[in-house]
């Protein structure tokens, strides 16, 4: 499998980006406070098929942490447009994206302004507006407070069930590190690039095939299937709820997120066939 891994400064800054695989261009984006490493091991198994592309959001892993002089203008529509300009430095003309959290919100914002670049558009645990300002209040001030090791506990009780924390402790420990290790400036103007975020659908704005997933157990699972009910206008939205898994199903079940990635897949690959 042929693996390109570079920096390139983009958009104003520097960004780590991975590319594998052949095929038709897919993208995956991480969540907030995480990195691309997540998502390795669906990675593999994707880049069997698809050529895909993981990047490390501005303010995370090892991609730079510029902002504008003006603070408002550190937006989501900015993050995505750091993705539009991997993509044109790649001469990416349209991709498949897949987006977890932050990074469906990302990928939201890119769906929205340039659709004319979008194959499909997989959104995971993640919606397109704030309704509990304060939470991310408290978020930003704890932040400013302390460390991001003070931030771990409360990030892995809402992205995992108990019992997954309990069972798994490799992979909480990972996770647990990359909170750690995560940029606290571009934390913060992350989670204040969040709670200005207005992303609400537009009817007939995403017309091509659209997934939400969410965990059964994820707090905000009512108000992302509510979310997927608004992308009028696409060409198909299918809402999938998967059992035992919190925010971060992917790793909780990732091989029930595989297989239903992989089939909403496969079925956009052939609608966009005809």
């Amino acid at each position: 499998m042929r693996r390109l891994t570079t920096k390139k400064f983009l958009n104003g800054h520097l960004m780590h980006y991975t590319v594998d695989g052949h095929g038709p261009w897919l993208v995956l984006i991480h969540s907030l406070a995480t990195d691309m490493t997540v998502w390795t091991s669906h990675a593999k198994q994707l880049a069997k098929r698809f050529r895909v592309l993981r990047y490390d959001i501005r303010g995370h892993g090892k991609s730079g942490n510029y902002a504008p002089m003006n603070a408002d203008s550190y937006t989501v529509d900015l993050l995505a447009g750091d993705l539009l300009a991997i993509m044109d430095a790649l001469h990416i003309g349209s991709a498949h994206i897949v987006g977890i959290s932050l990074g469906g919100m990302i990928s939201q914002s890119f769906a929205l302004k340039y659709p004319q670049r979008l194959n499909s558009l997989t959104l995971v645990s993640t919606t397109g507006s704030v309704h509990d300002l304060q939470q991310w209040d408290d978020r930003i001030a704890a932040a400013e407070a302390q460390d991001m090791e003070g931030l771990v506990d409360g990030f892995l009780t809402t992205w995992f069930t108990p019992d997954f924390r309990k069972r798994h402790p490799e992979p909480m420990s990972r996770i647990s590190r990359l909170i750690k290790s995560t940029d606290k400036l571009g934390f913060i103007r992350a989670c204040r690039a969040i709670r200005s975020m207005d992303l609400a659908p537009r009817p007939g704005k995403v017309k091509v095939p659209a997934l939400f997933i969410a965990g059964k157990d994820d707090p905000q699972r009512h108000a992302i299937e509510e979310h997927s009910f608004g992308l009028t206008g696409a060409d198909k939205v299918e809402f999938i709820s998967l059992p035992n898994a919190a925010q971060w199903a992917p790793l909780e079940q990732a091989d029930a997120f595989q297989y239903c990635l992989n089939n909403f897949l496969q079925s956009a690959l052939v609608r966009k066939a005809y």
